[in-house]
């Protein structure tokens, strides 16, 4: 093993790894990427802040080192939305011209979180929150929206709450907390980010939906009466969008399907651009079966079993997330389906199912989550374990 190679078997040993099959002249790649991301670099023989200024690209992460100078270096990455240090690490370019590392992985996770009033982007909005750290550390979060309403940070574990983007009288606020893990640094790099989109005064959720072959389940149980209106409307436009000759997706599959206790289907099979109209008539008889119990693991192990080819699963709900549970439980068999429509999960047999096992269980299927009622924070969390992402509003609830 030559010098360079032991070299790079410490720095990997400190979160820093080989990158991508380019040049190491090229220069040094910071995961995760993201316009958040501010290097820093010192060399003793020149004055402080003297090379502050090397730009990220926020879409591949490669830092330009063709004009550093020679010798040992000290790198310094932190976080522009809290002023964080994610990671810091020394490292030395060669005469030749040649880095001691190509690539460096902060342990961050990006947060990205999207606003959105009045079915319009929150654009130009000044953003605000707190973040503490794993050790307790507290940092104020700023920045603004971008022009199509995002805000993306990146976070090492902890937590980030408060988080509001605020433009003149008008606000968007998210709800709860938001949890950050510290990821493992030597597995799926780059890392997706954790997404959110924060809606005040939607009218619909439709351009939400993304995915290739996808099962939207909608709660219709007695406490969805008040957002039945809502829905219904949001059906219609997915129904208008993904079934239509201009979709760009040529491939996208839809099923939806409602559930209470039991689950209900605008057809039991794959809907296709034929099936429009039939589809649009079913979404006009929410009303007739708005009722009954819940039981949320039915409906998944129903759509997961009649469409196992289903790569993207929406659930729609405003909180009720019986029989699952976010600490401890286990995964037991169902071993009869639900008697009627009124059955409550809480007192079934599979009362009690992890919901970490049951998303665990099926690896190929990503859970995302729409939440229309006070519990968003919950559901954020199951969107999180699912590697989904979450849709929150103040459907008739308040943010």
């Amino acid at each position: 093993m030559d010098a360079a190679d032991q070299g790079r078997c410490v720095l990997a040993a400190c979160g820093i790894t080989d990158g991508p099959a380019y040049s190491s002249r090229d220069g040094l790649v910071v995961h995760p990427y993201s316009p958040d991301l501010l290097l820093v670099l010192h060399h003793e023989s020149y004055p402080p802040g003297c090379w502050s200024g090397l730009r990220i690209d926020p879409r591949t992460g490669q830092v330009a080192m063709g004009i550093l100078p020679s010798g040992m270096w000290t790198a310094v990455v932190k976080s522009k939305s809290t002023g964080a240090v994610l990671h810091s690490f020394d490292f030395e370019r060669y005469p030749d011209g040649r880095l001691q590392c190509t690539a460096v992985d902060t342990g961050g996770t990006r947060v990205r979180s999207k606003f959105r009033l009045d079915s319009k982007d929150f654009a130009g909005a000044v953003v605000s929150g707190l973040f503490e750290d794993s050790k307790g550390h507290t940092y104020r979060i700023s920045g603004k929206t971008s022009r199509t309403g995002t805000f993306e940070m990146v976070l090492k574990g902890g937590t980030a709450s408060g988080l509001r983007a605020e433009r003149g009288t008008l606000y968007v606020q998210k709800s709860g907390k938001i949890a950050i893990p510290n990821p493992n640094t030597a597995a799926n790099i780059p890392r997706p980010p954790k997404s959110y989109v924060i809606e005040v005064n939607p009218t619909s959720f439709a351009p939400f939906i993304e995915g290739t072959s996808v099962v939207l389940l909608a709660d219709i149980s007695y406490s969805m009466w008040n957002k039945l209106k809502f829905l219904q409307a949001s059906l219609d436009d997915l129904i208008d969008l993904t079934l239509s000759d201009q979709y760009p997706c040529k491939n996208f599959k839809l099923a939806i399907g409602t559930w209470n206790s039991l689950v209900d289907w605008a057809d039991q099979r794959w809907l296709t651009r034929n099936d429009r109209d039939t589809a649009k008539k079913w979404t006009q008889q929410l009303s007739n079966r708005c009722r009954g119990g819940n039981d949320m693991r039915w409906a998944l192990e129903f759509a997961l079993g009649r469409f196992a080819d289903a790569t993207d699963v929406y659930i729609l709900t405003d909180g009720n997330i019986a029989p699952f549970v976010l600490r401890g439980g286990a995964l037991p068999p169902i071993m009869q389906p639900p008697l009627s429509e009124y059955a409550e999960a809480c007192e079934a047999t599979y009362a009690n199912t992890s919901w970490t096992d049951f998303c665990g269980a099926h690896p190929g299927v990503t859970f995302h989550f729409i939440a229309i009622g006070s519990n968003a924070s919950v559901l954020q969390e199951m969107a999180d374990i699912g590697n989904g992402n979450l849709w929150e509003s103040n459907i008739n609830n308040g943010l």
